[in-house]
C-alpha cells in the first residue's frame, strides 16, 4: 500500500521536475513553507494528512503539498524533522523552553524580531525565569506556534 503511494508522489514529482531522472529530480525540490491543518491530503494521495511540507520545484516553480511521512522518504531534509519534533513538543506544552531550531526558524521567517529570538536565546539554559521573562517567553511561543500551525 505505500509503494502505491510512493509511486504516485514519484509521478508528480518528475512531472513538475525538469529532469525526468529520480535522483536529480530529487534535488531540484526544496521546503518552502509548512504548516498544520486537519484533514489534508498529500500529494500521493494519503489523506488525511495534518501536517504539511509545501515543497517548491527551484526551476519550474511549481509547488506540490506533501505529508510529513512522504517528506522524510523523498528529501533528505534532516532538520525538517527536527521543525517537526520542536513543534509537537511546544504544542505538548507551550509553557516550556523554545526549542533553537524554532528560533532560528522564527528569525529566518521575520515570525519575531531579532530581539525577541535573542531574548529566547538568552533564557534557554535559564532554571529560573522572572515572571516578567516567563510571561514574555510565553507570549513568543504562542506566537511562534500560531505562525508555524497556520498557514495565512
Amino acid at each position: 500500500l505505500m509503494s502505491h503511494y510512493f509511486n504516485t508522489l514519484q509521478t508528480e514529482i518528475l512531472h513538475n521536475s525538469i529532469s525526468k531522472d529520480w535522483a536529480k529530480a530529487r534535488q531540484e525540490w526544496d521546503v518552502a513553507d509548512i504548516y498544520e491543518e486537519h484533514d489534508g491530503v498529500c500529494t500521493c494521495g494519503y489523506h488525511p494528512i495534518t501536517q504539511h511540507n509545501i515543497l517548491q520545484n527551484v526551476h519550474t516553480k511549481a509547488t506540490l503539498v506533501v505529508g510529513r511521512v512522504c517528506v522524510k522518504r523523498f528529501l533528505d531534509k534532516p532538520e525538517l524533522e527536527k521543525i517537526w519534533r520542536a513543534l509537537d513538543k511546544l504544542k505538548n506544552n507551550p509553557g516550556t523552553t523554545v526549542p533553537l531550531v524554532l528560533i532560528d526558524l522564527a528569525q529566518q521567517r521575520s515570525w519575531c524580531s531579532h530581539k525577541e529570538a535573542e531574548f529566547l536565546r538568552d533564557i534557554r539554559c535559564k532554571r529560573e525565569l522572572s515572571l516578567k521573562q516567563e510571561n514574555w517567553r510565553n507570549q513568543l511561543a504562542r506566537k511562534i506556534l500560531y505562525k508555524a500551525m497556520w498557514k495565512d
